[in-house]
């Protein structure tokens, strides 16, 4: 007892001079080694610093990690800069070792005295400790989902990689995630699409949330701007990639049953920049860099015409123009700005940002600029309670170059070349630059406030409320022209145009949540979850319209001869309850189950309220006593289960009617579309199944998710039946669609030293689809080449195929007696009766990246990115309007070189026989390639930072593909019958085509960051 006394006071003070130190280390102060532990001659042992700084792959500094001398008490905690400061005693040397969540511990010995160390930390390959927003009251841990979900640190990306948008952003990122760059001009938007189609006339694109809050994420905008360049700019890139933390993507129905109707093809959570307490941090960015068009020159087809005297020449526009020192396309600038504060106290917490993006593509008349904004602040007045209030502001401007003067490059004549049009087709590209402005100004405003209560331990609210509000101003002007630049054109277009078209698109969002977590036993937890959401969107769109300008100069509609003025006005409302029970055994098993209700206003008025169940299950494995030691570090099974929606057009369920003259020419109206007043929401069903592990000391990460979706009651465009006395098509719920694929993730660090690093990555997804169900139709056609057709992917070209032919002994280049294939099992036969055949799909199947990543002396980054789109194609409609409309291709002028069936497909100029240029579209890419460095903190300290970084970075350097034509990822859309604005999606696209289409450009980057 004598002894037990003195040891246990000896072991309290301790214990009290251990908290001690980890609250000095908290505040930045130096953490000493207990002196009451030391004895002999090393407690007159003079004590040196050991201090540096925490550092991530990306450079940037990590907060609260935990310091520590080995064989010592003397421990340390990083502050918001990543820094730390020890002091040690005795020795020329210690090792130090440092930990953080999420990241692999690292061991390192280090010379006693050192203070500019810098530590650099590697990810952990799997991260189960990860925290996800997954729609309910509070984040969830990773391990405790059975779904997969993809997330991008954009903060960090940021730090190396040349992405001005959204969607260069994302691109490659995340397996199972296509991004569909389409036009290469600045300004145009990405395609976003999660685990391929799911619909046959509905979006199939993921709805967005910024903070909680729905957002506008249209792909397509700007109406009928630049001819086919129409809706090419997506609202996707109104967001600064400068103000977003972290991007969040829940891939299907298994993961996204809490978002309820329109969340079947997925969710994207734009997560922004918040406030932290500490020391105010000011950060400064600024790019500068080109955009230029690779090898335009090589790149052009070859032109075929004639010249006076009859005979076949060809001709390269671009080369003519060049020696001429009238060269077509430039080098564009691109630059770029931003100023960052973040900083706070306990109490309040702020976020600010300026942003300034100005681009210039390879035309004259082709730019984008955008000014952006946003303040967030976070008040804690109470442990209990938290305020989340957010402000984005954007506005810019998109100047899109007019596509017919790219149309008249790619089909010049040399016969031409001496006239007025220098050999171009329509006109010299000066005129088109002169004469016609295509832009978009858009205005955007993006509010948010969230108010989260711990009203008991157990217990927690939070209300979620906000405002998105876009508006667009389009513009399509076609001024009155002068009669040297009139010459080229008929009359109307001389005496000029113009189509003034402005939108504003609301999002309101009302979202409350009310969790309660109890724990019956040591070993079990329970959290249940009771949430109700209300959306309310809005369209209000007015086009005015005037032709023939009195005068050159004016270009106003009220001045035009002719006005014309149209408006509309839309609106869809969704309410939406849940609940949810999780249960927790031993904090490594995990099972989840919820189901949820809505009732939205585009249903018809005989369905009501469509039910969404979910269930999922995870499993730590790695966690269990049973798991062998030294196999793999973590391991995780994971499987789900749920159903989730697709709402119908905002007016596909009512009646509508159209205005018509009547008897003595009154105004009348009669019926324009029957509606369906059954009409219900697609419902899509999905089985995830996956797992994640991580080997050979966290050095190699697998994570792999299969999945397996069907979509019942499928939303298709059918003909009215007879018996109810209209004629014509409305929607109806008849068809089914079965998605399924595979989803890879590898990242294996090869070498892993103190002064070097290197990673390898790879994301890759097979996606496949197959219409299951037309309604009991085998076969619907959607007009130009493509169609639906059971037992085949959606998306698929349909084409008459051409079997046989001979060639006319009377007339070079024609054919006769043209058979087609008949069907399997079935002789050929006349091509007007053949059916069409499967020719491929429009979406790729396979796609992904590789990666590798060099890290030098924890300075020096070393990045690249070549990314694969396999197993599609894509309809060269410049090749088929250069052999079949205008005589420009070989086979035009030397017929004698070519078989009869080829022939045949020239003389069928109908576009049901394109097979020949239905191209194979399969190619790599060289999408980025960077070199970052991390200048030393004297070097920043010189200019009054704490931090610098500089990068120099490219984009789009190099192509490897079969594809003959300009770019495989450049391409015009087509829309099919039916297409309102809330259900505009690729689905509705009746072809992807590649005419007259600028490839992606090339890009380089120089970004410089400076930290004060």
């Amino acid at each position: 007892m004598r002894l037990a006394l003195p040891l246990l006071s000896f072991m309290l003070l301790q214990a009290a001079e251990g908290s001690a130190t980890a609250m000095a280390a908290l505040r930045g102060v130096t953490a000493r080694a207990p002196t009451a532990a030391v004895t002999g001659p090393s407690a007159l042992t003079e004590l040196a610093v050991i201090a540096g700084a925490v550092v991530n792959a990306a450079g940037r500094p990590v907060a609260g990690a935990r310091v520590s001398i080995v064989g010592t008490a003397t421990t340390g905690t990083t502050d918001r800069d990543g820094r730390f400061r020890l002091e040690a005693g005795g020795g020329a040397e210690v090792v130090l070792s440092v930990a953080a969540i999420g990241y692999r511990p690292l061991t390192q010995r280090v010379r006693v005295g050192n203070e500019n160390l810098r530590l650099t930390l590697s990810e952990l390959v799997i991260n189960l400790e990860e925290v996800i927003v997954t729609g309910t009251t509070e984040a969830t841990q990773r391990k405790q989902l059975g779904n997969a979900v993809a997330t991008v640190q954009v903060s960090d990306e940021l730090q190396f990689a040349a992405a001005s948008n959204l969607g260069q952003l994302l691109n490659s990122r995340a397996a199972g995630v296509t991004i569909q760059p389409r036009m290469g001009f600045v300004g145009a938007g990405p395609r976003l699409k999660v685990r391929g189609a799911g619909t046959f006339y509905l979006g199939s694109e993921p709805i967005i949330y910024v903070d909680g809050i729905r957002a506008d994420g249209r792909a397509s905008s700007g109406g009928s701007l630049g001819g086919r360049n129409s809706e090419m700019v997506s609202r996707l890139n109104d967001f600064n990639p400068e103000d977003i933390e972290s991007i969040e993507i829940i891939k299907g129905p298994a993961a996204a049953t809490l978002y309820g109707t329109e969340a079947s093809n997925g969710v994207v959570q734009i997560i922004t920049k918040k406030g932290r307490s500490g020391k105010a941090e000011f950060e400064i960015t600024s790019r500068q860099g080109a955009n230029w068009f690779q090898d335009p020159e090589g790149r052009l087809p070859v032109l075929y015409s004639k010249d006076k005297s009859g005979n076949p020449v060809t001709l390269n526009i671009l080369e003519v123009e060049n020696a001429a020192g009238r060269p077509f396309f430039k080098t564009g600038h691109a630059q770029g700005y931003a100023l960052n504060l973040r900083g706070g106290t306990d109490l309040i917490q702020y976020f600010g940002s300026l942003g300034w993006d100005d681009d210039e593509g390879v035309e004259p008349t082709n730019r984008a600029n955008r000014f952006s904004s946003r303040l967030n602040l976070t008040v804690t007045p109470t442990d209990k309670l938290n305020i989340n209030a957010g402000l984005g502001l954007t506005r810019g401007r998109v100047d899109i170059p007019f596509s017919n003067n790219i149309f008249s490059m790619y089909y010049a004549e040399a016969n031409l070349l001496d006239t007025p049009r220098r050999g171009f087709f329509l006109a010299p590209p000066e005129v088109y630059w002169r004469n016609y402005q295509f832009r978009q100004d858009f205005r955007r405003s993006t509010f948010s406030l969230d108010v989260t209560h711990r009203t008991r331990p157990w217990l927690t609210q939070r209300l979620r409320t906000g405002l998105d509000l876009t508006n667009e101003d389009d513009k399509n002007l076609n001024k009155r022209m002068s009669l040297a630049d009139g010459q080229f054109f008929g009359l109307a277009a001389r005496l000029g145009s113009v189509r003034q078209d402005r939108t504003a698109v609301s999002n309101r969002t009302v979202d409350y949540s009310l969790t309660a977590t109890m724990k019956p036993a040591q070993s079990l937890g329970l959290t249940t979850t009771f949430g109700a959401q209300y959306f309310r969107r809005s369209l209000q769109r007015v086009i005015a319209q005037g032709q023939e300008f009195p005068a050159p100069g004016v270009t106003t509609v009220s001045s035009a001869a002719i006005r014309q003025g149209f408006e509309d006005f839309e609106e869809s409302a969704t309410v939406g309850l849940f609940v949810q029970q999780q249960v927790a055994w031993k904090d490594r098993v995990f099972l989840t189950a919820a189901v949820r209700g809505d009732d939205n206003s585009a249903f018809g008025k005989n369905y009501d309220v469509v039910i969404y169940p979910k269930v999922g299950l995870s499993w730590a494995v790695s966690e269990e006593s049973f798991w062998p030691k030294g196999f793999a570090e973590r391991f995780r099974l994971r499987a789900a289960f749920g159903a989730a929606g697709q709402q119908p057009s905002t007016f596909a369920a009512v009646q509508s009617y159209r205005p018509v003259t009547g008897g003595n020419g009154a105004s009348s109206v009669s019926t324009g579309s029957i509606g369906n007043p059954d009409l219900k929401p697609e419902r899509s069903e999905e089985l995830e199944l996956g797992f994640e592990a991580a080997f050979l000391k966290d050095r190699i990460g697998v994570d792999v998710s299969y999945y397996r979706k069907t979509t019942a009651d499928a939303i298709l465009l059918l003909p009215v039946p007879p018996s109810l006395g209209y004629t014509g098509f409305r929607f109806s719920n008849a068809g089914e669609i079965l998605t399924k694929g595979l989803e890879v993730a590898l990242t294996g660090q090869v070498i892993d030293k103190q002064n070097l690093k290197w990673t390898l990555g790879l994301n890759f997804s097979d996606n496949d689809s197959e219409v299951k169900s037309l309604g009991g139709a085998e076969f619907l056609g959607t007009g130009g080449l493509s169609g639906f057709r059971v037992g085949f992917p959606v998306g698929s070209y349909m084409q008459r195929r051409v079997v046989s032919a001979t060639k006319d002994p009377a007339v070079a280049g024609r054919v006769r007696d043209i058979l087609c294939d008949g069907g399997p099992g079935k002789a050929p036969m006349s091509c007007a009766d053949a059916p069409r055949l499967y020719m491929g799909r429009m979406t790729p199947k396979v796609e992904g990246a590789f990666t590798s990543e060099w890290q030098l002396f924890g300075r020096l980054r070393l990045y690249g990115m070549v990314d694969f789109k396999r197993g599609h194609r894509l309809w060269d409609t410049d090749m088929a309007v250069r052999c079949r409309f205008l005589p420009r291709c070989r086979e035009n002028f030397y017929p004698n070189e070519f078989d009869a069936v080829t022939l045949a497909y020239i003389q069928l100029s109908d576009d049901a026989f394109s097979e020949p240029y239905l191209a194979d579209a399969s190619f790599f890419k060289l999408r980025e390639l960077s070199l970052g460095y991390t200048l030393p903190d004297r070097l920043a300290n010189m200019v009054g930072g704490r931090r610098a970084t500089i990068t120099i970075a490219g984009r789009n350097l190099a192509l490897w593909t079969k594809y003959t034509s300009f770019d495989p990822e450049s391409y015009d859309e087509h829309l099919a019958p039916g297409t309102s604005f809330f259900g505009a999606g690729d689905n509705l696209r009746v072809e992807n085509s590649d005419i007259s289409t600028l490839p992606q450009l090339a890009q380089f980057i120089a970004t410089i960051r400076i930290v004060f």
